[in-house]
């Protein structure tokens, strides 16, 4: 705790600014989720030196604070859209694998992208009765509630796609930024964003729990 410098407070304040306010097109996240973390980084330097008797020890990360700014509504897809821009054949072409069975994997199971790029291989079960995910906490991270512990039944898109990646997706893990990133930028090249207002997490806000009925193989996804 004591070699804790102002030096690393502002390494702290610069990986949030950079998710903040991203420059590689990808989804900026809120002041709250920065201010969130500072604080509690701050509060835990705090009780460390009050309980040792140092309550007049100059705290790090003291006056670092992002402003909370007014972010855009994020939008659902429509199922058509969905079924007729973004499933259709060859639109991922040229896109990293993992990403594109990432993204169809999100379509039917309501995921955090977050959650899917972190899965790990036992918690695949493609050989249940009923094939399914397990959403759980690890111990190197965790979910962002109680509720986000559960079990999703794979359908449709989403079956397909875990069974091409029965292992999950190391190249994103740890690395859901980079995913939403890659994504991001993929829908944008493509115009497979119907407005300003839908982002990739548009999916999980698009999600129902009633399968989509869809007349699609994963040979549109690149090989």
């Amino acid at each position: 705790m004591r070699d804790i410098t102002r030096e690393h407070a502002h390494a702290v304040r610069k990986f949030w600014h950079e998710r903040i306010h991203p420059k590689d097109g990808s989804e900026p996240m809120s002041g709250s989720s920065g201010n969130k973390d500072l604080g509690s980084l701050r509060k835990l330097y705090r009780r460390y030196f009050e309980h040792i008797g140092e309550e007049e020890r100059e705290n790090p990360f003291r006056n670092m604070r992002f402003k909370d700014k007014i972010l855009t509504k994020v939008m659902p897809f429509k199922d058509d859209w969905v079924r007729s821009r973004i499933l259709a054949a060859n639109v991922f072409d040229g896109l990293n694998r993992q990403s594109a069975l990432l993204c169809m994997a999100l379509i039917e199971t309501g995921c955090r992208p977050s959650e899917l790029a972190n899965i790990k291989p036992e918690n695949i079960r493609l050989d249940a009765e009923v094939p399914h995910i397990r959403i759980r906490s690890t111990k190197d991270r965790e979910l962002k509630s109680g509720a986000s512990v559960r079990d999703i039944p794979l359908v449709g898109v989403a079956l397909e796609a875990m069974r091409q990646a029965p292992n999950g997706f190391p190249h994103y893990r740890d690395r859901s930024y980079l995913l939403s990133a890659s994504l991001t930028k993929a829908f944008k090249a493509r115009k497979l964003f119907p407005t300003k207002q839908q982002r990739i997490y548009s999916f999980r806000h698009s999600f129902r729990a009633e399968c989509w009925r869809l007349d699609w193989t994963l040979d549109c996804v690149a090989h």
